[in-house]
């Protein structure tokens, strides 16, 4: 299927032609959900499709058999056709990855495990499909019997990462991520994720060997002291933007490094404009009538395990130092200039589509500021070293992060701890930071009553 993404009308458009393109969309996804081959089931690389895997076409059109209950896959199978709605973002759509994952070991299954109890189950499901990855059926009421899911062994799939390592050349964060959506799928099917305790090690030593070597590639941290201001005058003079349009991407820069933000925090993840929090108490207010502080509320973000969708309120604060880098003051502009245009004072606080809607306009925005190396992670690297160079603890920094710990938090903010060292020394006690923009900020218990003063 070619890839494509429809989009509203206007009066000025072509009406004819528009819906004419939208009814031909619409049809393709028709026929993907009647079965009609446009998946090339097992096929990776073909140009013109998308991949499928046996087991997600068996699941969705038969279902596994679990007793006498008829598991048929319904839930995952409106998953998958609301990922397909979404064309344009499938590559990072969690639904499409997982479901490349396991068309990909599939394929090596196959072909490199032949006899296998693994290969034998992939056999018995592609018996259901011709070549053309169309359903097979004897007469139009045939029923088929149900086969069970069949894990792969745990000798496989170690296989089958030495294979993704030494023979594809695969760096350790791609077979990292190809393994996390297996793993998902069999989690799915079999009620319990591939056991990856044991192929820690493996991992690890791929990833040690990765770093030392320049292989792996993180985003590059940035100096705030010297490319804030030209991440600032990209903003405000890229072309194409409504000036709301440039507020509001600031704002979710700045705001970004006050929380030590993912792009997915900032589009799939965003607080609701309704739900942001004023001091409620009268000493959170300057004489000017601007809050100190305001409340930002997450519900949920990457990873996040425990008590998701309750209110986590992380606070920004006021910059006294360079007002071009307060974020609540461009955030009060950005809801004064909101009413102004019409628009009301509620939905997603940060307007994007999704993460790689978002990460698209950043990268642009680092072009325009001659700073191509660097990417939406950036920011977050970028935000946990400032906050060490400013002297915050790392308990305070996993917390505003929301790191799962440490270890996780150390690998962003050792390089930021040294440069406050080496800075204070070269500055006569002083750290320049100060004169941009100084770390301060704390996190709300989600009891809305509690406080983590950090």
């Amino acid at each position: 299927m070619t890839r494509g993404t429809t989009r509203a009308t206007s009066a000025d458009d072509d009406r004819g032609g528009s819906r004419q393109r939208v009814d031909e969309f619409e049809n393709k996804i028709n026929k993907i959900k009647d079965g009609d081959g446009l998946w090339k089931t097992v096929k990776q690389g073909t140009k013109g499709s998308l991949p499928d895997s046996y087991l997600h076409r068996y699941a969705r059109e038969v279902g596994f058999a679990k007793g006498a209950a008829d598991n048929r896959d319904i839930e995952g199978s409106a998953a998958v056709a609301s990922a397909m709605r979404r064309l344009d973002s499938d590559t990072s759509d969690l639904v499409g990855n997982r479901i490349k994952s396991q068309a990909d070991f599939e394929c090596w299954a196959m072909k490199r495990g032949q006899g296998t109890e693994y290969a034998t189950f992939l056999e018995g499901l592609q018996q259901c499909f011709d070549s053309e990855g169309n359903e097979k059926r004897d007469s139009e009421n045939a029923e088929y019997p149900k086969l069970t899911f069949v894990p792969p062994s745990a000798a496989a799939v170690t296989t089958w990462l030495y294979y993704l390592r030494d023979i594809r050349k695969l760096a350790h964060d791609t077979i990292s991520g190809t393994l996390a959506g297996l793993s998902s799928v069999n989690g799915q099917y079999a009620g319990s994720s591939i056991d990856r305790s044991t192929l820690r090690d493996l991992l690890n030593s791929w990833d040690a060997h990765d770093t030392i070597t320049g292989r792996k590639k993180q985003a590059p941290a940035f100096d705030m002291r010297f490319d804030l201001p030209k991440i600032y005058r990209a903003v405000f003079t890229i072309k194409k933007y409504t000036a709301l349009a440039r507020v509001t991407m600031w704002v979710t820069i700045l705001v970004m490094i006050s929380i030590m933000g993912r792009g997915s925090c900032m589009s799939d993840y965003s607080p609701l404009i309704e739900e942001v929090e004023y001091p409620s108490e009268s000493g959170g207010y300057d004489t000017d009538g601007f809050p100190k502080y305001l409340y930002i509320p997450w519900r949920n973000w990457k990873g996040r395990k425990r008590a998701v969708g309750e209110k986590y309120f992380l606070v920004v604060h006021r910059n006294y130092t360079d007002p071009r880098f307060c974020p609540v003051f461009w955030m009060l502009k950005m809801f004064t200039m909101r009413k102004e245009c019409g628009q009301p004072l509620t939905g997603k606080l940060f307007p994007y589509a999704d993460s790689k809607s978002l990460r698209s306009k950043l990268k642009k925005i680092f072009i325009h500021a001659g700073m191509k190396e660097f990417s939406s992670h950036s920011f977050r690297r970028t935000a946990a070293q400032w906050a060490a160079q400013c002297g915050a603890d790392w308990r305070t920094i996993v917390d505003v992060g929301r790191w799962s710990d440490f270890n996780e938090a150390r690998k962003y903010i050792g390089q930021g701890r040294s440069d406050h060292k080496r800075l204070i020394a070269e500055n006569d006690g002083k750290d320049p930071i100060g004169h941009v923009w100084f770390f301060r900020t704390f996190v709300k218990g989600s009891d809305g009553c509690e406080y983590i003063r950090i």
